[in-house]
């Protein structure tokens, strides 16, 4: 079954979603296309890492995986490599 949590995003699309300094504001039709087209690409209860930070990107990812009904471990963009790379070993993610 597909989540409801940012379902209803749809009636907003020509509004502000995202504002990024030094750049153009992304409205909730341009987060909702990003964040599908990932979706797209993972398996419903598929467990998947997001490396987080400040960023559109990771906001588009973060919705997009919900919306996908995935399974997410949010991991801290100051984690360093060896240790992703022990929690990808542990819990082998999508």
């Amino acid at each position: 079954m597909k989540s409801k949590i940012f379902s209803g995003l749809e009636a907003f699309s020509d509004a502000t979603a995202v504002l990024q300094l030094g750049k153009a504001p992304m409205s909730y039709g341009e987060l909702l296309r990003d964040a599908d087209a990932l979706g797209r690409c993972v398996r419903p209860r598929a467990l998947t890492f997001l490396v987080c930070q400040n960023s559109y990107e990771a906001i588009a990812a973060y919705v997009g995986l919900l919306r996908a009904d995935a399974v997410l471990f949010l991991v801290h963009q100051s984690m360093g490599d060896d240790h992703i790379a022990a929690l990808e070993e542990t819990f082998r993610p999508a």
